[in-house]
């Protein structure tokens, strides 16, 4: 019985390391046919700007706009994969400090209206790896800012409360949420609920989001109804060793 689960956790193991191997090499190996179908596309558009029908100057934007898009894509899968490969070594760092510094560069690159942005967290520490964290909580502002765009006027609110074993830190838009009947989908891996026409976007971030979480042993979840707006949830432990279970009463944020 020992030597059986021992073999099948190293051929998962070994499994595993295959599709992370071949996931990269996939996805490395596609860039590059990609900048040259973006890159000589991008050429036909300078060359037809100014003459050929109009219907030839939109096939030619329809090609570079796919093709730059795959490419964000592989971007986001790479990302992906290489952070389910890491280890995370922790530490407590300043968060109030890093959600500061995101904040400047969200809003300096931001196009269209900006959110008014509010923070109001009761701890100025988090115990974790900073570099995940950081990319977690961007992608969280991020997802914020584009789905509250139409909102007047959109506003997001980065709170958290300190519980007795841990921390959670929430950020919360009035922007246009959705059912909870799709919750499942929410967090998996290139999952959309809109089409790229309505949102950009690769379907990757709320799924690195997922990832950064259970690689701290922490828990996320999300509270959102139609034209309510959402709040998402990042419980991390004190301790690197913790594990809880999702709480059945969460800490709420003020009503949007």
């Amino acid at each position: 019985m020992v030597t059986s689960l021992r073999e099948q956790t190293a051929a998962t193991a070994r499994k595993t390391k295959e599709l992370e191997a071949f996931t990269y090499s996939v996805a490395h190996d596609l860039k590059g046919p990609l900048r040259e179908i973006e890159g000589f596309s991008s050429l036909l558009e300078k060359q037809f700007a100014d003459g050929g029908d109009a219907q030839t100057r939109h096939q030619i934007d329809v090609i570079r706009r796919s093709a730059l898009r795959l490419t964000h894509m592989i971007d986001a899968l790479l990302k992906y994969s290489r952070l389910e490969q890491q280890d995370l070594p922790r530490q407590r760092f300043n968060v109030m400090e890093m959600i500061t510094t995101l904040i400047t560069d969200r809003l300096t690159g931001l196009q269209g209206p900006k959110p008014k942005i509010q923070v109001a967290l009761p701890f100025a520490d988090l115990y974790g790896e900073p570099v995940s964290i950081r990319q977690a909580i961007a992608n969280l502002l991020d997802n914020a800012a584009k789905f509250s765009r139409h909102a007047t006027p959109p506003t997001i609110t980065i709170g958290g409360t300190q519980m007795e074993r841990e921390r959670v830190l929430w950020v919360q838009d009035n922007g246009i949420g959705f059912d909870p009947a799709q919750y499942d989908k929410i967090f998996g891996l290139f999952e959309r609920l809109h089409s790229p026409q309505e949102y950009e976007g690769t379907g990757v971030g709320l799924a690195i989001v997922k990832l950064v979480m259970d690689k701290h042993e922490g828990r996320v979840w999300v509270e959102s109804a139609p034209g309510a707006g959402s709040t998402f949830y990042l419980a991390f432990p004190e301790r690197a060793e913790s594990v809880f279970d999702r709480p059945s009463a969460p800490p709420h944020p003020p009503s949007a």
